[in-house]
């Protein structure tokens, strides 16, 4: 059932123009007003004459039409030439796993785009509707963006159908609630948002579905629609998490969140996000938590180098350098002796040709982008420091900082930190040490104004609760780790015992 409001008529706009189709109950002029709805080669109409009229509209491109003659078509055209068929009769001689009785034209057209095939009877209003549904659709795969050692190999694909089985196939509850709801003005989006009923709070479904009713473009993407739906659309930081993997789906359901399937994406949003959510992929939970921790400081580390090591740099080698060791500084003097740029102007030039290393590898097919983003680093950082443009050194400092960025599991949001290390550079190159004090504050600031469908993304860090606290920095054990945390939990009336 979708979101938008249902008309008496439906309407499609066409060439300036607003064609309106409704249901008459006659045969002849309901199917003559939907060819001049659709104006369309692959609208097609069978014809099904004897002691009943009927008529079966179907989308050819988007119908089996093997499953169309076996189970719609040929059993009645057994029955027409036998008797006056009933609406009764119509659903016993269709054996599709799905009829409906549709009344409203909105509702027709809508079943038309899924799939169905609508039967018309002359005499009658009400058409029904079988589902012969034959989508291509791309087969499960292993997740490009999301690779684990230990874990399922297993993908969504741009089929929500697909998606939500892979789901249901895991999530073996009858708790597990899923509404499929259309958005957009022209042309509709198929969206499903699941959740557990009295896991996931009533609050956060009402605004998930608020938001999704003022959503009023066309949603090709799970990307364009986080972008509608988001607190803080200025923010560089992901405030949704996006995955390719049904396990993390299932496990974010079962901690009370709300998951968004768009239908022709292979992402699943989930809602809410915190930013450590961002930095813990699923694998941390099929480990040892010994382990696992120590990989956790290692990747906190390396977000703090991808955000500040070329700002520290650049202030160490151009306000405090005296700060630095007597022999490291030296031979950091000897290194630079002949470098004409600044040491701003280095680190600049750098990371805008690691940035643009990065990109060409990424654009460019598989084979030929590791070898372009291999071979470019090589041959440019060589003939870059031969040519004295730069010192040895600032390509260790980059090169540090780009590795450190790889590390951070969620894609989207390296990408908001490569924006935030330039512009706490430029901070740093005008200002020295305070710049970067300045800087680190106002993303401090940042990060705590900033909402997640209303949870702080900070959360569980601030608001702080210490019962959370065991899976932020390091991992506690499993059995000491609570499935839900605290600010996704439901709260109880006020004045109410928690049992």
């Amino acid at each position: 059932m979708g979101l938008f409001r249902k008309t008496d008529r439906a309407r499609s706009s066409r060439g300036g123009r607003v064609a309106e189709f409704s249901l008459t109950g006659r045969l002849e002029r309901d199917v003559k007003g939907l060819k001049q709805l659709f104006s369309s080669h692959d609208l097609k109409f069978r014809h099904i004459t004897g002691k009943t009229e009927l008529a079966v509209g179907f989308i050819a491109s988007l119908c089996n039409n093997d499953m169309l003659e076996r189970d719609v078509i040929a059993p009645l055209n057994r029955i027409a030439g036998k008797q006056a068929l009933t609406r009764e009769d119509l659903f016993r001689h269709i054996h599709t796993g799905d009829v409906r009785r549709v009344r409203d034209e909105a509702d027709l057209l809508e079943l038309l785009f899924d799939g169905f095939a609508i039967v018309l009877m002359d005499g009658h209003r009400e058409a029904l509707a079988a589902c012969v549904e034959d989508m291509k659709r791309r087969e499960i795969s292993k997740p490009n963006t999301e690779m684990v050692i230990r874990g399922p190999h297993e993908a969504f694909n741009e089929s929500i159908i697909d998606s939500i089985g892979l789901i249901r196939r895991r999530l073996l509850t009858e708790r597990l609630r899923i509404r499929m709801v259309r958005v957009g003005d022209i042309a509709k989006s198929r969206i499903a948002f699941c959740y557990i009923e009295g896991v996931a709070r009533l609050e956060l479904v009402e605004e998930v579905r608020k938001r999704l009713q003022g959503v009023k473009h066309f949603i090709s993407d799970s990307g364009n629609l986080e972008q509608m739906i988001v607190d803080h659309p200025l923010t560089p930081f992901p405030q949704l998490y996006y995955t390719e993997r049904p396990d993390k789906a299932v496990s974010s359901l079962l901690e009370g969140r709300v998951i968004l399937l768009t239908d022709g994406s292979p992402y699943a949003l989930i809602a809410p996000t915190t930013l450590f959510d961002l930095l813990h992929p699923s694998e941390d939970y099929n480990f040892h938590f010994i382990p696992v921790s120590a990989i956790r400081l290692v990747r906190y580390i390396a977000l703090f180098f991808a955000l500040f090591l070329p700002s520290i740099y650049a202030v160490i080698v151009m306000y405090r350098p005296e700060i630095i060791p007597t022999e490291l500084f030296f031979r950091l003097v000897a290194q630079r002796e002949g470098v004409p740029l600044p040491t701003v102007l280095e680190i600049f030039l750098m990371e805008v040709s690691f940035e643009l290393m990065r990109e060409a590898g990424i654009r460019l097919p598989p084979p030929a982008g590791q070898a372009v983003s291999i071979v470019g680093a090589l041959i440019v950082g060589e003939a870059i420091i031969n040519a004295g443009l730069v010192a040895p050194v600032t390509v260790i400092i980059t090169a540090t900082t780009g590795l450190s960025s790889f590390t951070i599991s969620a894609f989207h949001l390296s990408y908001g930190l490569r924006v935030l290390r330039f512009l706490i550079l430029i901070f740093a190159a005008f200002i020295g040490i305070y710049g970067l004090v300045i800087a680190l504050f106002l993303v401090m600031l940042h990060l705590l104004s900033l909402r997640s469908f209303g949870v702080s993304y900070l959360s569980p860090l601030s608001p702080g609760r210490s019962s959370d606290w065991k899976d932020i920095l390091i991992r506690f054990p499993m059995p000491h780790i609570q499935r839900q945390p605290f600010f996704l939990k439901i709260r109880p009336l006020f004045g109410r015992r928690r049992k």
